[in-house]
């Protein structure tokens, strides 16, 4: 439904090459066993994703236009842009070379795609690190040595079908909650910070060169002029929970109940199938600090909002998460594919060993 404000996902060929941040399209299907039908039962569903507010969007956008709240112009001072500091690694450093848990048995693989664009292939496939569940994987591609790809380059959706609640109602469910002003974005098909998606639609599309941000408050200091975002907590009513919606699949056949609709596999929803690999019950982090540290050495995903203007409510609001890379990457795994990780945060896992906990 949303389909002309943001950018399609294919599946045609031939490939279409982009220097912009954007979903790689056209997308081909590479692993899909016609006995699967590329669907998978939503037993697997068992963790959530947890955004990763990340500041290197401005590292890609070409000009930064003047900082606003609510108005378009309200301010005339620039705010720095995000310093390349804010990555996890240097230009000047070597670009790591990403070495996550390696797929045992390729058979498993239950449904992928190749992004022809960046020389990868990702597929879907039983989680090394996650018993009984499945879990996001890359490979090179067929032909391809080696490849690069930039901080904040988009490989897939994290689902493009789903409802939102203003109750956390599942293990998939993500939170719409930006950090601040400088959080990465997508609006308007462009990667950029929110402060810069709301001047852009304040701009262009908001009443009175106005516009606000759905479920958070713009406050503007009075005396420098530097606007900060805040979580709106007291709007309780705010459907603030993104739940994505389920697959189910029995005997090789779709079925749809009357509660929500089915989806197939597809780049537009694999990026709720990455695990945390920061986290193992066997071994678990002992700290907040330990465990940070091992999501920042592991995880290589993380999430970023798209947003789109609404007219009625005159503020921009969030359609559907999308994963992107945490860091520069160089990948060189060609004869096996590795498992990728999305940071599910600390009171996740606290959350989760204590429900265990009372359950005994």
């Amino acid at each position: 439904a949303r389909a002309e404000e943001g950018i399609a996902l294919q599946t045609a060929l031939p490939m279409i090459s982009s220097s912009s941040p954007s979903f790689p399209s056209p997308l081909v299907p590479a692993y899909v066993p016609s006995s699967l039908q590329a669907r998978l039962a939503p037993s697997f569903f068992t963790k959530k994703a947890e955004i990763a507010n990340n500041n290197c969007a401005s590292r890609y956008i070409s000009s930064r236009a003047p900082l606003f709240v609510l108005f378009a112009g309200a301010n005339d001072k620039d705010k720095d842009s995000a310093s390349d500091e804010q990555c996890q690694h240097h230009d000047e450093s070597p670009l790591p070379t990403y070495n996550g848990p390696s797929l045992p048995d390729p058979s498993g693989i239950v449904a992928g795609f190749a992004l022809g664009e960046l020389g990868l292939d990702l597929a879907v496939a039983p989680s090394t690190v996650a018993p009984g569940t499945l879990g996001l994987f890359v490979a090179l591609s067929e032909g391809v040595e080696s490849t690069t790809a930039p901080c904040m380059q988009l490989l897939c959706g994290y689902s493009r079908d789903g409802t939102f609640q203003s109750r956390d109602e599942g293990d998939k469910t993500v939170g719409f909650a930006l950090a601040g002003c400088e959080t990465a974005v997508f609006y308007d098909r462009q990667l950029m910070s929110a402060l810069d998606a709301l001047q852009l639609a304040a701009e262009t599309k908001g009443e009175g060169g106005s516009c606000g941000l759905a479920g958070h408050v713009l406050v503007q200091d009075s005396e420098t002029g530097e606007v900060d975002i805040y979580v709106d907590t007291d709007n309780t009513d705010f459907k603030r929970y993104y739940v994505p919606a389920m697959m189910n699949t029995h005997d090789g056949v779709e079925e749809v109940n009357d509660e929500e609709e089915e989806a197939e596999i597809s780049v537009q929803n694999l990026g709720q199938f990455c695990n945390d690999l920061a986290w193992s019950y066997d071994n678990p982090p002992e700290s907040k600090e330990e465990y940070e540290s091992l999501s920042l050495e592991k995880n290589a995903i993380q999430l970023v909002w798209r947003l789109e203007f609404d007219e009625e409510s005159n503020c921009l609001v969030p359609t559907w998460p999308v994963s992107v890379l945490a860091d520069d990457m160089q990948f060189k795994n060609a004869d096996v594919f590795m498992e990728l990780g999305t940071r599910y945060g600390w009171n996740y896992w606290q959350a989760t060993v204590d429900m265990e906990g009372l359950s005994l």
